[in-house]
């Protein structure tokens, strides 16, 4: 098998374990540094597993390969994952990571027959990393566990902060399909105050029919969409559950009423867009006068389908 002559290895110590039950030699190598050109990743580890009898002959024996890095810049490392083609940098969730640290382990299984094939799992961790949306906006605060097998990405234990707002996420996964991806997960915030255009910017959603402040809310989020080759989002699909203090909507539209203590159900598919609110309301002329009328009850439903204003 050749090597890109780019890449070096240093290391100090180097153990080689025969094992005559399963004809097998396996190589261990404690911290080494991996170099490609003048940059370096730290490793904790790496275990390559021979095959004993094709080692002999002199033939391809690489089985498998195991490498554990130590924590480095996720840049660092994933320079050195894509000069040995696996092309992570083109995933496009890595390659929107403008700061952070990242800790792994990738298991290489070879072919047999043609070592130039091969399959790989890598699992690890990404913590303190800053993310670039593809609105120019940032996620800060960025952590995940991570699990990558072939085309398959899964992301688990999410946590980040966008626009000053605190959001988790149990998981997240994405499926390269050619030069696509298929993106489909969860995401929720706690209660705290938020921008109602924070989700418009996101998914780039037109919500104009509410005012543009700040309000008291917590959500639930599903969502999927595709990701093209010139990194647009296309497909979107999204079903979001808000529940708010207060809400007020645009002046262009009404000025009477404000809603209080209610929920607004959002539906997005294919750029049909349906909004539902369950709220109580207030006339603006009676704020701060503590009034309560079981009565003022609301069932508004916004529909806005494809290429409507």
């Amino acid at each position: 098998k050749s090597f890109d002559e780019k890449l070096s290895l240093k290391t100090n110590d180097i153990y080689l374990k025969l094992k005559l039950n399963n004809n097998s030699i396996n190589i261990n190598i404690n911290n080494p540094k991996i170099y490609y050109d003048n940059k370096f990743v730290d490793l904790s580890k790496i275990d390559v597993n021979l095959n004993l009898i094709k080692f002999i002959k002199n033939e391809n024996s690489i089985k498998n390969i195991q490498i554990d890095t130590k924590e480095n810049s996720i840049k660092a490392l994933t320079t050195f994952i894509n000069s040995y083609k696996f092309d992570i940098p083109r995933f496009v969730i890595f390659n929107q990571i403008q700061s952070g640290n990242i800790q792994a382990k990738t298991n290489i299984f070879f072919d047999e027959k043609n070592q130039n094939k091969f399959i790989y799992e890598i699992k690890g961790k990404v913590n303190n990393a800053k993310l670039n949306t593809f609105n120019g906006n940032f996620i800060s605060n960025f952590e995940f566990n991570f699990e990558i097998k072939d085309q398959i990405f899964n992301f688990n234990n999410i946590n980040f902060q966008y626009d000053n707002v605190d959001f988790q996420s149990k998981k997240i996964n994405v499926t390269k399909i050619g030069n696509n991806f298929e993106v489909k997960g969860d995401l929720n915030n706690k209660k705290g105050l938020i921008k109602l255009n924070l989700f418009s910017n996101l998914f780039n959603i037109n919500l104009d029919f509410f005012e543009k402040k700040e309000i008291s809310a917590e959500t639930e989020n599903e969502f999927s969409f595709k990701i093209n080759s010139s990194r647009s989002i296309k497909n979107l699909n999204l079903k979001s559950k808000l529940k708010f203090d207060e809400i007020f909507t645009n002046k262009k539209y009404q000025d009477l009423i404000y809603l209080k203590d209610g929920i607004i159900k959002t539906e997005y598919n294919e750029n049909n867009l349906s909004v539902l609110v369950q709220s109580k309301y207030l006339f603006f002329e009676d704020e701060g006068k503590n009034i309560s009328n079981e009565k003022n009850d609301l069932n508004l439903q916004i529909v806005k389908k494809n290429k409507e204003n």
